[in-house]
């Protein structure tokens, strides 16, 4: 008798490479296939990397952070991590469940397993989306959907940091040396702004850092 296959949700491959990667595996790598920029390996150290490895933009991100910060897509947990050993009050947030468990067993003392969209429980006055975290929009019309959703769970006079690099101004040796080497290129600190999302940008150039509060 035939069965139907089992449906693996979207992020379960990477939360279980994480895993996997964090018990000892460390030739744990995962393969993307982008229809942008064709199939690539990603080896996982890129998401394991220290404090030290942060490229340019997340560390100029880092200064702007405020009150209470809830770290967006956090993965295994570094920029989290490294926000608490800096005594900002901090939570990591992830869809998948093995990511937010690395987490914990890293020692991150608040990891929420949620999807954004579905988050509602506590406000923040910074909201961190790292490593083109913002891709958790899905598309424009996500994109709306999660700034009105952010409007909800911001305090008064809170921000939204996050990074954006265009996949596709990338260079190909570059995406290929980003996968193998560390610490990752630094085309992701090209160019550095911030802006008000009442406001449009003149011009959107990859490698930005965009910071501002919701309409």
């Amino acid at each position: 008798m035939l069965t139907e296959p089992e449906f693996v949700k979207p992020w379960e491959p990477l939360g279980e490479a994480m895993m996997d990667y964090y018990l000892g595996n460390m030739a744990t790598t995962i393969n993307i296939k982008s229809s942008i920029e064709g199939d690539r390996i990603v080896a996982l150290e890129a998401f394991f990397r220290d404090s030290e490895n942060f490229p340019k933009i997340e560390r100029h991100a880092f200064r702007y952070c405020k009150g209470k910060i809830l770290d967006v897509g956090a993965g295994s947990g570094p920029h989290a991590l490294y926000l608490q050993r800096k005594h900002f009050d901090i939570t990591g947030i992830d869809i998948s469940e093995k990511s937010v468990e690395v987490m914990r067993k890293k020692g991150l003392q608040k990891a929420i397993c949620s999807d954004i969209f579905l988050y509602d429980s506590d406000t923040y006055d910074t909201i961190l989306l790292m490593m083109n975290g913002i891709g958790v929009a899905g598309d424009l019309e996500g994109l709306s959907r999660l700034l009105q959703h952010f409007k909800k769970i911001l305090n008064p006079r809170g921000q939204i940091l996050f990074d954006s690099t265009d996949i596709g101004y990338v260079s190909s040796f570059d995406r290929a040396i980003s996968s193998v080497r560390m610490p990752i290129p630094e085309y992701y600190a090209r160019h550095i702004t911030s802006f008000s999302i009442k406001e449009k940008p003149e011009k959107y150039t990859p490698g930005y850092l965009l910071t501002g509060r919701p309409l």
